[in-house]
């Protein structure tokens, strides 16, 4: 059914036109993203960043210092097709390779440097790309809510 995108009077467009308002994502360029939302239940509960590359469902439960438990579901809510799928999995193992060199293989001093340098190349990014608009705008909302 993704494939086969219809317009709001549900008729079919037609991704072969070139003047198409719509395209399909290559597999290559797909990537997980994660929607941050407070729950009431929540509200007070430190945060963690789930990992959006699993198919399945994972539930976790982690408690703050002043005791006051999140629960944390993630999943991926359709099945993908498989090149978005192996893309998935091969980004999601070059991350934790990189995590587990990061976390195994660096003294306290290189470790330091290197967070140094990956904060000011995706500050530059943020900047360059227009996304720290992005970021301001999430920043004023969890303030405000």
């Amino acid at each position: 059914m993704w494939q086969y995108p219809v317009d709001s009077n549900n008729r079919p467009i037609m991704l072969e036109d070139a003047d198409s308002p719509v395209s399909i994502l290559p597999p290559e360029d797909f990537a997980p993203f994660v929607v941050p939302f407070v729950t009431p239940s929540s509200s007070s509960a430190r945060r963690i960043a789930p990992s959006p590359l699993s198919q399945t469902t994972t539930t976790t439960t982690a408690t703050t210092p002043s005791s006051t438990s999140t629960t944390i579901t993630t999943t991926n809510p359709f099945q993908l097709p498989p090149p978005y799928s192996d893309t998935l999995k091969r980004k999601s193992t070059a991350v934790t390779s990189l995590r587990t060199t990061l976390a195994e293989g660096a003294d306290p001093a290189s470790k330091s440097f290197l967070q140094k340098a990956i904060d000011a190349k995706f500050q530059e990014w943020l900047i360059e790309t227009g996304h720290i608009n992005q970021v301001n705008d999430l920043l004023s909302f969890t303030w405000e809510a």
